[in-house]
């Protein structure tokens, strides 16, 4: 997490006033090799604790943005529930208290997941949650592109050690072709090829020979688009993988 701090200390100018919001992944408590679902950046995390120029060399703020993200994430090793779906139910209350506009329960991403895992009580469990960007500003919207090209190098480090510490029999891109593809050139991706075309927008498949040839799915993002095709293809390549 740190790393990915300092990659950006040096735009800190260009810094949102709101500040930044820090994410680290999500993973199921009953976790054992299910699926990695990526996504592009988170929407407004962090709200509490943000990242700011002007405490950036400050040690204590540092820390405190980045427990907040662990806290969470669930990072408490003691914690008896899943986090992803404490966190999930949480959103929900928050939106039913009209404390937050977004609501989880009408989020294409989280509907995608939640069809392919099966939507029974424990449908979290063999779930992990990560983004592509692990900064975004805290009052919401994806990272600008100055952000984006300031952290990737940290970001598709952690992104490949996420990949080799959780080992997922696959992972799941829900977020473009073009979101996806600076990663996937770089992630050292086997036999990649098209797989087909929804919405316009290409689905890819390849595989990431470092840790057991792991399959790599990307989709468009779900946002605004038909999901049934987008569950579909998701569920054929984790059949394969299975």
């Amino acid at each position: 997490m740190r790393a990915i701090i300092d990659s950006a200390a040096p735009a800190s100018a260009l810094f949102p006033s709101g500040g930044l919001s820090l994410f680290c992944p999500m993973v199921g408590r009953g976790w054992n090799r299910g699926v990695l679902y990526v996504g592009r950046a988170v929407n407004g995390w962090g709200e509490t604790n943000p990242l700011r120029a002007e405490t950036l060399d400050q040690a204590d703020a540092v820390e405190k943005a980045i427990d907040y993200s662990l806290g969470s994430c669930g990072w408490d090793q003691s914690r008896e529930t899943c986090p992803i779906l404490d966190w999930y139910e949480l959103m929900l209350v928050k939106k039913q208290k009209k404390e937050i506009s977004w609501n989880i329960h009408k989020s294409r991403f989280w509907s995608v997941i939640k069809e392919c895992a099966g939507d029974g009580p424990d449908w979290t469990w063999q779930v992990a949650w990560t983004n592509l960007y692990k900064l975004s500003p805290a009052a919401g919207r994806n990272p600008q592109t100055w952000l984006k090209n300031a952290t990737f190098e940290a970001c598709l480090a952690m992104l490949s050690a996420e990949i080799g510490h959780l080992e997922p029999r696959a992972v799941v891109f829900q977020t473009g072709w073009w979101w996806a593809k600076p990663f996937i050139d770089r992630l050292g991706v086997e036999a990649g090829h098209e797989i087909g075309v929804i919405a316009g927008q290409l689905c890819w498949v390849g595989v990431y020979p470092a840790v057991g040839k792991i399959p790599l799915v990307v989709v468009p993002h779900p946002e605004r688009k038909k999901k049934a095709p987008i569950v579909e293809t998701i569920r054929e390549q984790l059949k394969e993988a299975a």
